[in-house]
């Protein structure tokens, strides 16, 4: 069996943009010199991933563990597909064998991150130095290679950032088909409930995070609102156009009116994974556009979410335009939502690391 690798390494390969994965060998037809590729290679065999490397392997007899390696023994079914090939020289689990993998050891709320990521629009990377360095001189002289999709989202001031848009690399279907093909495989369980709580199509980590924390019920540390619409595409009236000066507006995180009461639009605004503020213009508009049709349009930020005190104040509001009133948590309550927050508000770039 060649080198396969699996866990987080798995997925830290899949969160690095093509144009870095480039630098480390031949492939995507991109003209790197030698000089760049050695400087950023050092003395490791797997390009931009991290050591020890996480390894499949069938028996114990395969390799030993040590401290640039993990070995992981799979003794199940190794079915076409859950196996692919790079052009750097190893193999890799495939998006949904790694998120199996992970599972296994991750609580529900980080394989829910997780999912969301690999089921959404969005990819974090956090770039070593010379990799940015390479990165933004690709974007400073306008020659940024678009691979497969991959595009890297830049702050005000036109700086790579960790946030990468691209497009998904697997569907709820996918995802789906896999828990029933290995069903009570260790790891099926909580991969399957995970997937329950993924509600759309993310285009970043902040809208993952206000939809879990808002939405899930009580019981699992969230505020009970019930589930999104994830980039929920409307299509707007005659006056809204004008305004907005667009056919169409996707809303970040949207939810239907109870009787007799608006649908709920809330926007995601101000983090460091959101884009940035450059978009505030364009914001401003479709904001306005939306309430022109009626919506409740909440803009939301990151530091809203990260206080407790005052994410329980939108949740409040946010119940009250629901037509629903917002309960005191019992001590219980509130610890299951420190759990929560504890998972939920971490750095996404350490997301299955553990």
């Amino acid at each position: 069996m060649n080198i396969v690798l699996s866990h987080s390494s798995a997925l830290r390969y899949y969160r690095t943009p093509p144009v870095v994965l480039a630098l480390y060998g031949d492939c995507y037809g991109i003209d790197v010199s030698r000089e760049r590729r050695r400087a950023l290679r050092g003395s490791g065999s797997f390009g931009p991933l991290d050591m020890p490397i996480h390894m499949l392997v069938r028996s114990k007899t395969h390799v030993k563990a040590t401290k640039t390696c993990i070995p992981h023994i799979w003794s199940g079914e190794i079915a076409p597909g859950m196996i692919r090939a790079t052009d750097l020289g190893f193999a890799v689990t495939s998006p949904v064998f790694t998120m199996l993998c992970l599972a296994a050891k991750s609580s529900v709320a980080q394989v829910t991150m997780m999912l969301y990521e690999l089921m959404g629009l969005f990819a974090v990377y956090r770039a070593r130095h010379g990799e940015r360095e390479y990165l933004q001189k690709l974007v400073d002289t306008g020659s940024f290679p678009i691979i497969d999709g991959w595009k890297p989202m830049l702050d005000n001031n036109g700086n790579i950032t960790d946030l990468w848009d691209r497009p998904p690399l697997i569907t709820i279907d996918e995802v789906q088909r896999f828990c029933d093909q290995f069903r009570g495989m260790r790891g099926i369980g909580r991969l399957r409930q995970a997937l329950d709580d993924v509600w759309g199509v993310a285009r970043s980590p902040f809208e993952v995070q206000a939809a879990m924390l808002l939405g899930l019920p009580r019981r699992r540390g969230g505020y009970g609102f019930g589930s999104f619409e994830l980039n929920k595409a409307i299509r707007l009236s005659d006056a809204a156009r004008a305004i907005a000066r667009q056919q169409t507006c996707c809303i970040d995180l949207y939810a239907e009116g109870a009787e007799g009461l608006p649908p709920i639009a809330i926007e995601c605004q101000g983090a460091g994974y959101h884009g940035g503020s450059e978009r505030n213009a364009m914001d401003d508009n479709r904001a306005l556009a939306l309430q022109s049709m009626g919506l409740t349009v909440v803009r939301l930020r990151y530091e809203q979410i990260a206080d407790p005190w005052r994410l329980q104040q939108v949740a409040s509001f946010l119940l009250g335009k629901h037509g629903r009133v917002w309960a005191p948590k019992t001590e219980r309550l509130e610890q299951k939502e420190r759990e929560l927050r504890a998972d939920v508000l971490t750095d996404w770039w350490r997301l299955g690391s553990a």
